[in-house]
């Protein structure tokens, strides 16, 4: 049985069977806070298809709101975030963390801060660039240690060449 869920609910009782166009739906809980979610697949609402993970509802008309949809796989038009503003086309859209096995194969994005695309991976301030050329750009890099730069040999207290005949 199924208690305060704010929502109208069948129960099936004698002989009635599942059937083709019967729906079975639960949607939140005013009183368990484990029970306030649910997942909702359509292919005829706004913005359809998707498939949705809403949580933290405690009454029907809180379904479909901003913030509840936690996931969506599908059509993202229709999501709207504060970091990614809305969302465009087909897609995965996770509000907390996503965790991914395996490969990711994109040809652009952004990710904490940096932009990557096929060319470049920068920080969305241009202080750090990495491109496909080989070209580094570091307007405050720190090197510390010893290290090699263009054929410089570069230590805590000298700059040299290889052979010696440039000192700083």
């Amino acid at each position: 049985s199924v208690n305060n869920t704010g929502s109208a609910v069948g129960v099936l009782t004698g002989s009635d069977d599942p059937r083709p166009g019967y729906e079975y739906v639960r949607i939140g809980s005013t009183t368990e806070p484990d029970r306030r979610g649910s997942i909702y697949l359509t292919a005829d609402d706004d913005n359809a298809p998707f498939i949705d993970v809403v949580d933290e509802l405690t009454k029907h008309s809180q379904f479909n709101t901003a913030g509840k949809t936690k996931v969506r796989m599908g059509k993202l038009s229709g999501i709207t975030t504060t970091t990614f503003g809305t969302l465009p086309g087909y897609g995965f859209y996770a509000s907390g963390s996503a965790f991914l096995e395996g490969s990711i194969n994109a040809t652009s994005g952004s990710i904490g801060g940096f932009r990557i695309d096929n060319s470049e991976i920068r920080h969305t301030s241009n202080l750090l660039r990495l491109k496909s050329s080989g070209q580094i750009t570091a307007s405050r890099a720190l090197i510390n240690g010893e290290s090699e730069i263009a054929g410089f040999n570069i230590t805590n207290t000298t700059i040299a060449d290889d052979n010696n005949k440039i000192i700083i």
